[in-house]
């Protein structure tokens, strides 16, 4: 939920310049490892490439790198059309 959280708040502050099609996407899903993956995705206008999420010094997003070591998964960006955050976690079986 943390992780949630910060992102659409990121997304609604920096992302968008207003236009009517703005949309945040939030997905959980199975993939083909049969592992959970829980994808924050917007199509603003996208994090830039020089924007290292997992060394960087801005708060959210060392707290979103910061949680999804907590929660043990895989955190992948997708940077086209907007920005993807994707975090694959291993199902408990």
């Amino acid at each position: 939920g943390l992780i949630i959280n910060e992102l659409v708040s990121n997304s609604l502050k920096y992302a968008f310049r207003g236009s009517p099609n703005d949309t945040i996407t939030i997905e959980l899903y199975k993939n083909l490892r049969s592992n959970y993956v829980l994808s924050v995705a917007d199509n603003g206008i996208g994090l830039p490439e020089n924007i290292d999420v997992e060394h960087t010094s801005t708060m959210g997003y060392e707290l979103v790198s910061i949680l999804s070591q907590q929660i043990d998964s895989i955190m992948t960006i997708e940077r086209n059309r907007g920005t993807k955050f994707n975090f694959e976690l291993n199902a408990i079986n």
